[in-house]
């Protein structure tokens, strides 16, 4: 499982997604991408994140972490 979390210093609600995906007990690879480094990811998703892509799937805040845990769970 793939997942990619476009985040940015500072967002709490960032960090408490990071926490949940961390503490799954799934096989995937987590990818951080900092949005203030890149002037076109920062226009895109400032105002939504986090944002988060597991394998074809994306989530922006607020997280429907109910939707999230099924895909975890499959």
């Amino acid at each position: 499982m793939n997942i990619i979390v476009y985040s940015r210093e500072g967002c709490h609600l960032c960090d408490e997604l990071i926490v949940y995906i961390e503490q799954q007990n799934s096989n995937y690879k987590l990818s951080i991408v900092d949005i203030s480094t890149d002037k076109k990811l920062e226009k895109q998703y400032s105002d939504f994140i986090p944002v988060v892509y597991i394998n074809g799937s994306i989530f922006f805040a607020p997280i429907d972490y109910a939707a999230l845990a099924q895909l975890f769970n499959q």
